[in-house]
């Protein structure tokens, strides 16, 4: 098998179950895993069978455990009290950044004997490298009947997810208008089924989920006069809002 995810977890109790972080710490960090999880993919890291994951979970002791049943390899971390204390005095988002890749630094070494820790060290350099940024392009459409060129782009931070818009001339020297498709909590859970394809029908860009439902649609003519009209037909209630601020601090 081989490594195709890598994840945080926190040790049952790790958090008292009313502090911020026991909320906030998971989503804070996924953009950094989820990377990461996209990068080893690339690379054919070797695992024992059955095992294709590798999760460090914060813990008051360090120990390594293979489960099974989950295909796991869970690097136990010690994580001391006085570590949670400097992190939530971190006003720097990359000094946070930073200590998120330490923490999985500890997890590689703890299963050193079990894979390949070289280059998962070289892809959390690659992450530094590129400024800590997880973005990517989900796609480019041209639509020749409204000489628009749209890019549809993915940015997951460490506060949220957006899927967002920019529409451009056709050629592509004149920005007319950009606009956010899609924002919502930083985890593939929240957003992953809401856009798997797009198409462009009559006068509509519509952007469809894993089920063929036409998730958003946006008005082609509006576009091209330079106005961002997006309906949402996912009927979801309006708490977005409520959760992403937990989470920012």
């Amino acid at each position: 098998m081989y490594l195709r995810y890598i994840s945080f977890r926190l040790e049952p109790g790790f958090f008292n179950h009313d502090d911020p972080l026991d909320y906030s710490f998971l989503f804070n960090s996924r953009f950094v895993c989820n990377y990461l999880s996209k990068e080893v993919r690339k690379h054919n890291i070797q695992l024992r069978n059955p095992f294709s994951m590798l999760c460090v979970s914060l813990d008051n002791r360090a120990f390594l455990e293979e489960l099974l049943t989950f295909h796991v390899i869970d690097s136990h971390i010690e994580v001391q009290s006085k570590e949670i204390a400097q992190y939530r005095e971190m006003t720097s988002l990359i000094d946070r950044f930073e200590w998120y890749l330490s923490l999985l630094e500890r997890g590689y070494r703890l299963a050193s004997n079990t894979l390949d820790i070289d280059m998962l060290m070289s892809i959390n350099d690659s992450f530094r490298m590129g400024g800590y940024k997880n973005e990517w392009l989900f796609k480019k459409i041209k639509v020749k009947e409204y000489g628009l060129t749209i890019y549809l782009k993915c940015y997951f931070t460490t506060f949220d997810f957006r899927l967002t818009l920019e529409a451009y001339d056709i050629s592509q020297t004149i920005l007319l208008t950009t606009g956010v498709v899609l924002r919502t909590l930083p985890d593939e859970d929240c957003f992953v089924k809401d856009f798997r394809k797009v198409e462009v029908r009559n006068n509509l860009l519509i952007i469809k989920d894993f089920l063929d439902h036409d998730t958003f649609v946006i008005r082609l003519d509006l576009l091209a006069d330079g106005f961002f009209d997006l309906t949402d037909n996912r009927g979801y209630g309006d708490d977005t809002e409520y959760y992403l601020n937990r989470i920012i601090w």
